[in-house]
């Protein structure tokens, strides 16, 4: 397996987890305009979005992606039990 210098995980500047500068509302609000209100958005301060995720699910690309939209993510290990 090939792995480009820049990705051997020895610096915390991992291009796919860069995080942007913007909060998540904010890019939902540039995202999201109402042409009805000739493009005003809402004033209302939205609390900091939290996203509880498996830890077996950190294989997969979804986190870094949310992690990306500058949504904090909460890592637990989620047990199943069965009667």
């Amino acid at each position: 397996m090939v792995i480009p210098e820049y990705n051997d995980g020895k610096t915390g500047d991992h291009p796919d987890l860069i995080r942007d500068s913007r909060k998540a509302t904010e890019i939902l609000a540039d995202e999201k305009t109402d042409t009805r209100k000739g493009g005003q958005t809402e004033a209302e301060s939205k609390p900091q979005q939290r996203i509880i995720v498996d830890m077996r699910e950190f294989r997969s690309e979804l986190p870094s992606l949310i992690h990306k939209r500058g949504i904090d993510i909460d890592p637990v290990t989620i047990e199943f039990r069965y009667p």
